[in-house]
């Protein structure tokens, strides 16, 4: 509950903006759990970029029953900013990273706008299927990926004259997601990297 009213904060405050962004913007919303959604409220006019998506699903607090993100090997040290850069087309830093719970986050800058992977241990086809419809909330909408990996969908969302897309995808019980100004079939190649390094 605590990471969803952060969020909420963040993305307020990050919306609220219409100055140029520094070079090195500091780290917005920090996401914490299955799915993905984005709410930035930048206009034509304005240089601001998009906030990336704050990732919401089910609160973990508490809960005994999922695997932890380091003890399931899930770290920025799978998605180095070289691999992550490389794979999307962009120039980025080295990541910074965000361990909770069961959900591993790695936020890079040095592109158009952050550029966020999120590694997810414990997801099932229920949570999955949970953080999907949550893009509804956030007025996105999700398009299913059919035939990659277990399952899979993508969403885009656009402020202003920027674009912002997302992957997201499940294998086994490890979700990952990936937003960035890149083009959904860079995406979709880094994710599958990322799970074969795994």
């Amino acid at each position: 509950m605590i990471n969803r009213l952060v969020i909420a904060a963040a993305l307020l405050a990050l919306a609220g903006c219409t100055a140029q962004p520094a070079a090195a913007p500091s780290s917005s919303a920090v996401p914490s759990t299955t799915g993905s959604a984005t709410a930035s409220a930048s206009t034509a006019e304005t240089t601001s970029e998009p906030a990336p998506p704050p990732t919401e699903a089910e609160p973990t607090e508490g809960r005994t029953d999922l695997p932890q993100a380091s003890a399931a090997g899930l770290s920025c040290a799978k998605a180095p900013a070289s691999l992550v850069g490389e794979t999307l087309g962009l120039t980025l830093a080295a990541p910074k990273e965000t361990i909770n719970e069961n959900v591993a986050v790695c936020q890079y800058t040095g592109g158009p706008s952050v550029t966020t992977v999120r590694f997810q241990a414990g997801t099932d086809t229920a949570r999955f299927a949970q953080g999907k419809s949550r893009l509804a909330e956030h007025g996105q909408t999700a398009v299913d990926l059919p035939g990659f990996q277990d399952e899979a969908y993508t969403s885009t969302r656009k402020s202003g004259s920027a674009e912002q897309n997302t992957v997201t995808a499940r294998k086994g019980s490890v979700e990952i997601l990936v937003t960035s100004s890149a083009g959904l079939d860079a995406e979709r190649k880094l994710v599958a990297e990322l799970f074969a390094k795994l």
